[in-house]
């Protein structure tokens, strides 16, 4: 951990936040305009050859975790990129499967989300806590909209809607609104609303999650390989990526 005058910067990942904030204030001894010290690493979408190998990304996230909202946008975009299959692994939040997540946590990692969601130029801060009935409710619904092609579209939507929109998944108005722009019917949100099919398969992912070594969202692995965790780790899946496509040139 690191702390200057009143912020927190947890971990490595966010040393390019401090250097920022120590330059705006005239403390840098570099040339202004010259290359941070310890810049922040992302994806890079590198041009490759059509017709590789298959990959299939295995994508786990949470309706309630900021952080996934902040990625999903970026993992569509990189699933895409790469014409990788994304496998959304739904999960319920972390709080909802007995892990605790301490106030002083929880105020951090919203703080932290908003420096790194202006950081990728997402919205973020209008928030609606989906934790509990809002949770439940999305999944039911996401559960059904995977079924219909509309997978993706719910996914992204939704979170948007609790962290970005300030809408509430626990309100039929809200969840209905976001099932709508989805691409979905009033009659496929009811009949998800009176499915609970979507649970046995929350459990699933949770196990496999708990499988690869890890525990909160949002977690990612492409074919099978270790798995990565938190919104800054897209490059060390892109790493990945590269390393099987470049492994399978003849």
């Amino acid at each position: 951990m690191f702390y200057f005058e009143g912020e927190w910067y947890w971990g490595i990942d966010r040393l390019c936040h401090l250097e920022a904030r120590l330059a705006s204030i005239g403390l840098d001894s570099l040339p202004k305009g010259a290359a941070q010290i310890a810049p922040r690493r992302d994806m890079r979408l590198i041009a490759f050859p059509k017709g590789g190998p298959r990959l299939v990304i295995d994508y786990w996230f949470s309706f309630r975790s900021p952080y996934s909202w902040i990625s999903f946008p970026r993992m569509k975009k990189l699933a895409h990129h790469y014409d990788a299959e994304l496998r959304l692994r739904f999960i319920l939040p972390m709080v909802m499967r007995g892990l605790p997540v301490p106030r002083v946590k929880r105020m951090y990692i919203m703080l932290d989300t908003k420096r790194e969601a202006e950081l990728a130029g997402i919205p973020f801060g209008t928030v609606v806590d989906p934790v509990g009935a809002g949770a439940e409710r999305a999944l039911a619904v996401l559960h059904r909209a995977m079924k219909l092609g509309r997978g993706e579209d719910f996914a992204e939507l939704g979170q948007r809607a609790a962290f970005a929109d300030g809408i509430d998944l626990a309100s039929d108005a809200g969840l209905y609104d976001v099932a709508r722009r989805a691409g979905l019917d009033e009659a496929a949100v009811k009949a998800a609303l009176g499915d609970e099919s979507w649970r046995p398969v929350a459990e699933e992912n949770r196990k496999a999650l708990f499988a690869a070594g890890l525990w909160g969202a949002p977690t990612f692995r492409v074919n099978d390989m270790p798995a990565h965790w938190g919104q800054d780790r897209f490059w060390a899946l892109e790493e990945d990526i590269l390393g099987i496509l470049e492994g399978a040139k003849p």
